[in-house]
């Protein structure tokens, strides 16, 4: 009991002192060379996604160079495939997509083109299930940094590296529903929410992991919440878009199940020094979808975030029920419209977490 009490004490200071400040972790690519397995690829640092991409095949590679003098970097890869993973999908609603599995990152100090020179092994990645993932490795001394696919298909649009020596504060796990699947892979905006913080607060760049599934609940996410810790429990923050599929239909019967299970994943986040936000679920566009959200299900969102002491995420209803033109016909899903703005409001709603210079 004491040591559950005193875990419970750490994970509400940890939050305090969060919401209070959070540190740059510097993005350290872009502007460094880039090579592959067949050919150089400027395009995979372009910090465009859904465009081009590179092919993956196994025993394939990318390698970039960074001259920052880093001690440990976050190295992140997106897949521009809509869901984020065939394993965590509903039956009722199977993906099939190809993306790196058995993959290894590799550090140099003495390569020139990220084939020649000598190559350490950093980490080491087997069995992968998703399509969008980060590590922290450390980085003291080299220079290049090296993701060898060992086994695996699909493609890869964007590489993203971050120097993360003093501070792994600014890294971001979105997760949610086929709303966030829309929003970060099927109609990404030009301008993402890691634009749109660094655009008003120039120094920040934040890591952002792209985890949207279809067709999830609540249930979904909890009955594959270890898996999910295992994948992106290194990321400071889970911004947490959830409660569509589980309110659909228009009425509460599944609220108190709905308000349960996001409890699971705050408590489960807290414990692994994760700091949850929840986003109040998008409104539909009822004359279309013939149903709207029930309002308990903001009322638990609401509850649970007052009750654990978090930062309030966007609200997402209100902006959906004023702005039905950002909906798709379905009366449901975000159109890129609708996507670019879940990305400003999330941006919105967590501007005060970054402090210093802002425009």
């Amino acid at each position: 009991m004491k040591k559950f009490l005193f875990t419970s004490i750490m994970a509400l200071l940890f939050v305090n002192q969060t919401f209070s400040k959070i540190n740059p972790n510097p993005k350290i690519s872009g502007q460094e060379p880039i090579f592959t397995s067949t050919g150089s690829a400027a395009y995979l640092v372009d910090n465009k996604f859904n465009t081009e991409s590179w092919s993956v095949s196994n025993n394939s590679w990318i390698a970039v160079q960074i001259k920052s003098g880093s001690s440990k970097i976050f190295f992140s890869w997106n897949n521009p495939a809509y869901p984020w993973s065939n394993e965590l999908s509903p039956a009722r609603c199977p993906n099939n997509i190809e993306f790196p599995v058995d993959y290894d990152l590799l550090i140099s100090s003495n390569s020139t083109n990220g084939e020649d020179g000598d190559w350490k092994i950093a980490k080491s990645i087997r069995g992968n299930i998703v399509s969008a993932r980060g590590h922290a490795i450390d980085f003291k001394g080299a220079s290049w940094a090296k993701m060898h696919i060992l086994k695996g298909g699909g493609s890869i649009d964007e590489i993203q590296v971050f120097d993360i020596s003093t501070s792994a504060d600014d890294v971001w796990f979105f997760v949610g529903t086929s709303i966030t699947a829309n929003t970060f892979k099927g109609t990404p905006p030009e301008k993402n929410y890691a634009d749109l913080i660094t655009e008003k607060h120039p120094g920040y760049n934040p890591a952002i992991i792209r985890g949207g599934i279809g067709c999830i609940s609540s249930s979904d996410l909890v009955n594959n919440l270890p898996k999910y810790l295992k994948i992106a429990g290194n990321t400071n923050f889970w911004a947490i878009e959830m409660g569509t599929n589980d309110a659909w239909g228009g009425t509460n019967d599944g609220v108190a199940t709905f308000k349960s299970n996001l409890q699971l994943v705050v408590d489960s986040c807290k414990s692994h020094g994760i700091t949850p936000v929840i986003a109040r679920v998008l409104a539909t566009n009822d004359s279309l979808a013939k149903w709207q959200v029930h309002p308990d299900y903001l009322k638990a969102i609401d509850e649970l975030t007052k009750q654990n002491n978090l930062m309030a995420g966007p609200d997402l209803f209100s902006w959906f029920s004023n702005h039905p033109e950002d909906l798709t016909n379905d009366g449901v899903h975000p159109n890129a419209s609708g996507a670019a703005n879940i990305q400003r409001l999330w941006a919105e709603a967590l501007d005060s977490l970054y402090v210093g210079s802002s425009k």
